[in-house]
């Protein structure tokens, strides 16, 4: 199992890469092989400060498949940093992101909702592309 896991997590990796650069992104690789790119940063006012662990995170957020079928939406998503409720590649996205910016990025499937999904939602095994704002 951790060699198949290993594999795919590889071949994913050159996928993310691969639409990375068609799609134009100049992404940041932030960990587990997610990359991450700052589309705008806060005009509102907001503080521009990192979160730790036990900290509030809320995000407005889109989440789809790479192919651009949406999977589901969010304007105020909320967990509390390390408390484990959402996937990995959220928490690594939420502490590499001030309060305010928002940001697009990948995440591999064992990142994301790995091989079970996200019944009705997020099929198994999917590659994700988020689009969120951090408040």
């Amino acid at each position: 199992m951790l060699e198949y896991n290993a594999a795919r997590l590889a071949a994913e990796l050159q996928v993310i890469d691969s639409l990375s650069v068609a799609w134009g992104w100049t992404p940041e690789v932030i960990s587990g092989g997610i990359v991450c790119e700052k589309i705008a940063s806060s005009s509102e006012g907001l503080s521009s400060v990192p979160v730790f662990e036990g900290d509030t995170v809320l995000w407005d957020i889109n989440v789809s498949l790479i192919n651009g079928v949406s999977c589901f939406s969010m304007d105020s998503l909320q967990f509390v940093l390390g408390s484990a409720i959402q996937p990995s590649g959220f928490e690594a996205i939420a502490t590499n992101v001030l309060r305010g910016d928002s940001v697009r990025a990948m995440v591999p499937s064992l990142m994301g909702y790995g091989i079970k999904g996200l019944p009705g939602k997020i099929p198994p095994g999917a590659l994700l592309v988020l689009r969120l704002r951090q408040s």
